[in-house]
């Protein structure tokens, strides 16, 4: 097992969070409309504006660029002697711009961002595993308001595999996925879920305080010495499921269900990406650095095998 069994629980559980608050705020922000054409869903614009104006095969373009890019940006400044006080200003922007997507589902925009603003300021400048991982959940539920709508099941579908593809290579061939990790979490400005523990004569301890990446001019000790261990799941890993998860809602939608029960029967999904991602964190081992796109996609398309099934079953 890769973490001990207190901590991957912890983990799965807010991984499933992420999903039911995605799932959620999705269902809540739809429009259904049935006319004697149909039934489609709409969403309203975000808190931040319209969407980007694609569909189809060029939301998986707009996407998949824009990973390339970000990807391509952040290897630069690893580089660049300046490149942790670069990260930390797009850093900041991304969450606020990623919490106020979520939020502006319940609130009005101003009050969105301010307490955007103020959720980024306390992960930012009072960081600690709660407040980590609770603006996480928002930020990836706020992807996914922004994103859902541009993708169908079918080109989500793809997503899914493109980036499981990519995930393997960037972990296994070229690494570069693990030089991002390490860079995030050193400059404690990582991308994903993250809790911190030590194991100590059997016994689990969960650190809930994070550590500044410098003290006094001095660089403290990396998470593994010393006996502290840190067990992270990156942003992708969550937001991709979801994306998928979400269009498999929306189409439920046009189907006819209703919310409850098209919230309730894409679960079916999250239930697959969960246990996948259970059974990578078993099989893992220890200081290995693994890709779980691939087994989190694998778990998504044998729900929607399930869902399948069960819908012509009934």
């Amino acid at each position: 097992m890769k973490h001990e069994a207190t901590v991957t629980k912890l983990l799965i559980t807010i991984f499933i969070l992420s999903q039911l608050l995605g799932l959620f705020l999705l269902a809540l922000d739809a429009q259904v409309f049935v006319s004697q054409k149909g039934i489609s869903v709409d969403y309203s614009d975000t808190a931040i504006g319209e969407r980007p104006d694609f569909q189809g095969l060029g939301s998986l373009l707009y996407l998949t660029i824009g990973v390339a890019v970000g990807t391509a940006v952040l290897l630069f400044l690893i580089k660049l002697k300046v490149g942790k006080n670069l990260w930390k200003v797009w850093y900041t922007l991304a969450v606020v711009i990623a919490i106020m997507l979520s939020l502006g589902v319940v609130f009005s925009q101003t009050i969105a961002f301010l307490l955007a603003v103020v959720l980024a300021y306390l992960k930012l400048k009072r960081p600690n595993m709660l407040t980590h991982n609770l603006t996480e959940l928002l930020m990836y539920a706020g992807l996914a308001i922004l994103l859902v709508p541009l993708f169908d099941v079918f080109w989500a579908g793809i997503l899914l595999v493109l980036i499981s593809i990519y995930d393997a290579i960037a972990v296994w061939k070229s690494k570069h996925m693990v030089d991002l990790a390490t860079f995030t979490t050193e400059s404690n400005l990582f991308a994903g879920l993250m809790v911190n523990y030590k194991t100590t004569k059997g016994k689990t301890k969960l650190f809930f305080k994070h550590e500044p990446a410098k003290k006094k001019g001095v660089a403290l000790p990396k998470p593994k010495m010393e006996g502290k261990r840190q067990a992270i799941l990156g942003g992708g890993d969550i937001v991709f499921p979801l994306i998928f998860s979400g269009t498999v809602l929306i189409w439920l939608l046009e189907l006819g269900y209703s919310k409850f029960a098209s919230f309730g029967l894409s679960l079916i999904i999250t239930l697959g990406a969960t246990g996948a991602l259970a059974y990578l964190f078993v099989k893992a081992e220890k200081d290995k650095f693994y890709p779980a796109m691939p087994f989190l996609s694998t778990g998504c398309f044998l729900g929607f095998i399930v869902l399948l099934t069960l819908l012509l079953a009934t």
